[in-house]
Order: structure tokens, then sequence, then C-alpha cells
């Protein structure tokens, strides 16, 4: 087992530090595109300044603007199929993804999609949504979602559901401890990613093909636990526009974002990639 894992980190490390050389001496083979990725979390009618919180009048703003200007929203599934499959993607796609499995997803989110006709990404959390879904809680307002709401956007064409751990979102997020040895660290991990995916097979009927890192906190350990979990991407906090190319797997793993503050609208941030 440590051996099929340490060759599974080789072969994906390699993809990774050689991707630019392989690019250059396929790029005229190979179709690819431009993706900008936006990053949300909290959508607040109260305390909405900050890093991390809009108000609901802002994110409409945004899908306006996405509407006006002919982007297209598409979901990690439209990528991977593109990497994958070679299903071509359609003209100026944007993937919107919301972190943390808030409780404004399902009472501001979702009716702005209906409304919009957009798409999104929803990482959640397990521990939070079990949490909140316990049956002692019935009837009281949560502050993450529950799996009934869940299954409710799933069932639509304009939600897709993603992990974010189980009960990784802490501090330290996904890192590998320092008294860890790898082998302890990619059980750990990867048992953590498992254990969520087996509830949503069983809560909703699917099993999510991407795992988002709690606060983008990476580390290189994590990638063959990855693979060896089944998962076909990763979302990262890092910054930038994603070059996405067909057959190219290693295009679709680590995938920058782009933190959507208040204050800060959707426009500028996708004028400053010349978009």
């Amino acid at each position: 087992m440590m051996r099929n894992t340490k060759i599974l980190f080789i072969v994906f490390s390699a993809m990774l530090i050689f991707s630019n050389i392989e690019f250059n001496q396929t790029c005229a083979e190979v179709d690819s595109a431009l993706v900008p990725i936006i990053m949300y979390h909290r959508v607040y009618d109260y305390q909405s300044k900050g890093e991390h919180n809009i108000s609901p009048i802002e994110l409409e703003e945004d899908f306006r603007y996405l509407q006006e200007k002919g982007y297209n929203t598409v979901l990690m599934q439209d990528l991977i199929d593109f990497v994958y499959n070679n299903i071509p993607l359609p003209e100026k796609p944007i993937v919107l993804t919301f972190d943390d499995g808030n409780r404004s997803d399902y009472e501001v989110l979702f009716p702005l999609l209906n409304k919009y006709d957009l798409k999104a990404v929803l990482s959640i959390i397990g521990k939070s949504t079990d949490e909140c879904s316990a049956p002692e809680q019935q009837g009281i307002r949560q502050p993450h979602l529950t799996w009934e709401q869940i299954e409710e956007m799933a069932n639509s064409s304009l939600v897709e559901f993603q992990n974010h751990s189980y009960n990784l979102h802490g501090v330290n997020g996904s890192l590998k401890r320092s008294s860890e040895t790898t082998e302890a660290y990619q059980t750990r991990f990867k048992d953590d990613l498992l254990k969520l995916q087996t509830i949503m097979n069983e809560k909703i009927g699917l099993e999510p093909t991407t795992f988002t890192y709690p606060f983008g906190k990476i580390s290189k350990e994590s990638y063959a636990s990855l693979i060896e979990a089944g998962f076909k991407s990763s979302l990262s906090c890092y910054g930038g526009i994603n070059k996405i190319e067909a057959n190219r797997l290693d295009t679709i793993f680590v995938l920058k974002r782009n933190n959507r503050p208040s204050g800060l609208g959707i426009e500028k941030i996708l004028k400053d990639f010349n978009m």
C-alpha cells in the first residue's frame, strides 16, 4: 500500500513540476480554456463587510453582471468532462464556488441562482451538516445547511456539491502534522475525505469529484491520497486564472480561485484578468 502511494505521489508531482515543459511541446495539439473561479463564503444581510462576507445586494450585482456580459457558469463536472473526456466548454466559462455550506446558500444564493439561471459549486463541511441536521435541531434556524436542504438543491440542475472535508476545517486545515509520518497523515486525510464521500452518497445519492482544501492549506503528501480516494480535481485558495487543457490531468488539480470580499465586485476581479 505504501509503495503504491509513493508511486502515485511521484507520478502526480512530476505532472505538476513538468507541466510547463510538456505544454510547450504539445500546445499545438491540445485544446485549452481560460477559466476564472470565484470564491465566495457567507452572504449576510448584517455584518456584510469583510474578507469573507458579502451582502445579498452585492451577490445579485455580480449575477446581473455575469448575465449581461454573456458569461456561462459551469460546474466542476464540466471542467472534468473537458479534461477527461474532451467535452467542449461553453464560451466565457466561469465557476462560482461557495465554501463551508452556510445557511445563506439556501436562503439567499439558491433563489438568486434560480432567478438568473446560473450555476454554483458548494463545498460543505460534513460534521457541520451532520450537527445541523440532528433530530434535536429540528425547527431551529441553523448556521449551516441541513441534509434536507442539500438534497433539495442537489436535485436542481443549478447546484453541485463537493467535499470540503468531514472534520478537517480547523486551524491547520488538512495540513500534515509535524509529528506525523507520511503514511499516518495520508491515512488520516483519506479516511476523513472518504467518510464524507460515504455520507453524501447515503444522503443524496452522489459522491463528490472535487476536494476543496480547507483554508487553502495544502500538504504535498495529500496529492496521492486524493487520487487513491477517487477525486478528479481539487480547489485551492491561490489567486489567478486557470488554463485548463484537454487530456492534461495536472491542469485540473490545485485550481486557482479568486476571493470575492465585500466591496470588490466581480467586474473588477474579471477585468484584472482582461476578461
